[in-house]
């Protein structure tokens, strides 16, 4: 009668637990019409079950405390300020003013002119190129640079849902993911139409119609959406180990500004993969980034079909890296609450 008297209690507790993070969520975000119908599952009650909760996400209800996360996410990212989420079209574009200002005006730097090229399908002019390479380089950049940077304090951060209530954790990692995922496909989107434009403005009209650049519009520029969408994997991947170890190890936070100049000098945003030297240049496939932004040039900017199988070792390494570090999360997670 005891053993089913504590049974009966802690059930109680778990029950009533599921029912304050609803009520958190929702004044969190109030206005967020996916938080207010959202019915937590009964499964959530018991706590064994969490690594079935991120296995099967789409599958058991959390799409909609997905998005709403997401929105909330991107909403307190950029709340009490002027623009809003304007900050997401024009904080990258700032940021382009200004390295193209030190690199291409103050040291004088210059890229391959694509116009030389005979296989280069895209005529684009050439004082144009160096931004528009730099640009395609910091789109993919920007998602790893907002991943390390955040996630070591990821779950530090929420510690409501670590202590109170019975969360799935590893949702905090995948809103992350996309969320980061989301500023490189805007930044995407801007990079398209900046050189849609700039080829109206360069070419004739007749021109506008030639074979390759339809091919370019039609196979290129999807074939490049592919290719942006490779990176959440490995966005996962450093999301997870990330706030696994930062969870517990503190000093990750304060490494972190220096592994994304890592990221961002040691991969090519600011230079060509070609003009890294042949015996180093290995070494520069390391970086999670440097597949990802030659391919995009390539393809975006030149009009070359990408390489298959180096696209399909870069999803099988992102995919397995991706386990891993679900894994070590779920690992480490029954410690959380002793260390935050």
């Amino acid at each position: 009668m005891k053993g089913q008297l504590s049974s009966l209690v802690q059930t109680s507790y778990n029950v009533a637990s599921v029912r304050v993070t609803e009520t958190k969520l929702k004044k969190s975000c109030p206005r967020l019409e996916e938080i207010a119908e959202f019915r937590w599952p009964q499964y959530l009650i018991n706590k064994k079950a969490e690594l079935v909760t991120a296995e099967k996400f789409f599958s058991l209800g959390h799409w909609s405390l997905f998005k709403a996360l997401v929105a909330r996410d991107l909403e307190q990212r950029y709340r009490g300020t002027f623009l809003g989420l304007g900050w997401f079209l024009f904080y990258p574009l700032l940021m382009l003013a200004m390295y193209v200002f030190v690199f291409q005006i103050v040291f004088s730097l210059r890229w391959s002119d694509p116009v030389n090229n005979p296989a280069s399908m895209l005529p684009l002019p050439e004082r144009f190129y160096f931004a528009f390479n730099l640009f395609a380089g910091m789109s993919v950049a920007s998602a790893f640079l907002e991943v390390v940077g955040r996630a070591p304090r990821l779950v530090s951060d929420q510690p409501q849902f670590v202590k109170r209530v019975v969360f799935p954790l590893p949702l905090l990692a995948i809103v992350l993911s996309v969320s980061a995922w989301l500023q490189s496909l805007v930044q995407w989107f801007i990079l398209l139409a900046v050189l849609m434009v700039s080829l109206i403005y360069v070419l004739p009209f007749t021109q506008l119609f030639e074979p390759e650049l339809i091919k370019w519009l039609f196979i290129q520029v999807p074939l490049s959406l592919v290719i942006i969408t490779l990176v959440l994997p490995i966005l996962f991947a450093i999301s997870t180990v990330l706030a696994a170890i930062g969870t517990y190890v503190k000093d990750l936070s304060q490494i972190s500004p220096a592994l994304s100049s890592g990221l961002m000098f040691l991969g090519p945003v600011f230079y060509p993969l070609s003009s890294v030297p042949e015996s180093f240049r290995w070494a520069m496939f390391l970086n999670p980034i440097t597949v990802v932004v030659d391919t995009l040039r390539s393809v975006v900017l030149q009009g070359f079909l990408p390489s298959l199988p180096t696209l399909v070792i870069y999803t099988i390494t992102g995919t397995g890296a991706a386990i891993f570090g679900y894994w070590l999360f779920i690992r480490v997670k029954p410690g959380f609450a002793d260390v935050v």
